[in-house]
């Protein structure tokens, strides 16, 4: 569902190879920065919602002096497997 809005994700943000700040998705799902100087940033998820896959890929931003750059990421949900083994109530043996 691409609409739903996921909470309490965490980013952290790099220039240069340096962390210059971990941010974190609010209710909305979104985040904001404020106080990062013109330049090329590095986006990597270090925390996924509860229930979703950490995204692998990082994601280069470019901010530039007076303007609002916006990014949507998208996580995939995690998802499970079911595996039924039926068994003989006495032997315990499992049944083919």
């Amino acid at each position: 569902d691409k609409t739903k809005v996921l909470s309490d994700a965490e980013f952290e943000v790099y220039k240069d190879g340096k962390k210059v700040e971990t941010l974190r998705t609010d209710k909305t799902g979104k985040v904001t920065s404020q106080k990062l100087e013109p330049g090329t940033y590095t986006l990597k998820e270090t925390k996924a919602p509860q229930g979703y896959k950490l995204l692998k890929e990082e994601i280069e931003v470019v901010v530039e002096a007076n303007k609002v750059v916006q990014v949507q990421v998208e996580n995939a949900k995690e998802l499970g497997s079911l595996q039924v083994i039926k068994k003989d109530a006495e032997s315990g043996k499992v049944l083919e």
